[in-house]
């Protein structure tokens, strides 16, 4: 049987940006894989690292323990 792929939705929170979730909301469709999930992407127009809500949960879960986790290295995808 053929799989279809799994996508998680990746978005831009930065305010100012017209491509926002508080403007635009355009949302980029990225395959669920283990190598992007650990992956950064930044967005195409204003170049601030776009979020997922796993990302967000993520955040969340590690906040209440009082933990932080580490920052991503940002990648420029050029989508």
């Amino acid at each position: 049987m053929n799989e279809q792929p799994t996508f998680y939705r990746l978005y831009c929170t930065n305010i100012k940006c017209p491509i926002s979730i508080y403007e635009n909301i355009r949302e980029f469709r990225i395959p669920l894989t283990v190598s992007n999930l650990i992956t950064p992407y930044a967005c195409p127009a204003c170049k601030n690292t776009l979020v997922s809500a796993i990302d967000i949960e993520l955040e969340q879960l590690t906040a209440e323990l009082g933990v932080r986790m580490p920052d991503k290295t940002l990648f420029d995808t050029n989508y």
